[in-house]
């Protein structure tokens, strides 16, 4: 994995914690588009970069490391594989194994707890062909 080097050791205590998030990701976004060679994906509170069997989601503030936390915890089952990494700097970088997601016709077409998931993004898994939920943060 990569591993930029720290340009900031530590959160100011006078800079509000999402501006010191926001700096230290700034780096992890330039070392990611320079190695994977894409922009990423930006959501409300992450950035997404893919591999071939892999996602890395880079929280842009505090509901992105709450994401992260949430995805963490709740892996497996009918929830994607992932876990986290942290940074140099503490900053959890979560890893999950990529889906190609599934778009059903109808309610009908799909499973009764993919209505549960948020905008039923599911997908099925690049590495074990399971059909799971990729996107089950809690922001």
């Amino acid at each position: 994995m990569v591993r930029p080097d720290p340009i900031l050791t530590e959160p100011d205590p006078k800079e509000h914690y999402d501006q010191w998030l926001w700096s230290r990701t700034q780096n992890w976004i330039k070392e990611f588009q320079s190695v994977f060679g894409q922009e990423g994906e930006w959501g409300r509170n992450r950035l997404v970069f893919f591999t071939t069997n892999y996602v890395y989601k880079i929280p842009l503030n505090m509901e992105g490391l709450g994401d992260n936390d949430h995805e963490a915890l709740c892996q497996g089952g009918t929830n994607a594989t992932c876990w986290i990494e942290e940074d140099a700097d503490g900053i959890p970088i979560l890893i999950m194994e990529r889906v190609t997601p599934v778009q059903y016709r109808s309610m009908e077409d799909a499973p009764s707890w993919v209505l549960g998931v948020d905008c039923m993004q599911v997908g099925y898994s690049i590495l074990t062909g399971r059909l799971v939920a990729f996107d089950f943060g809690c922001h």
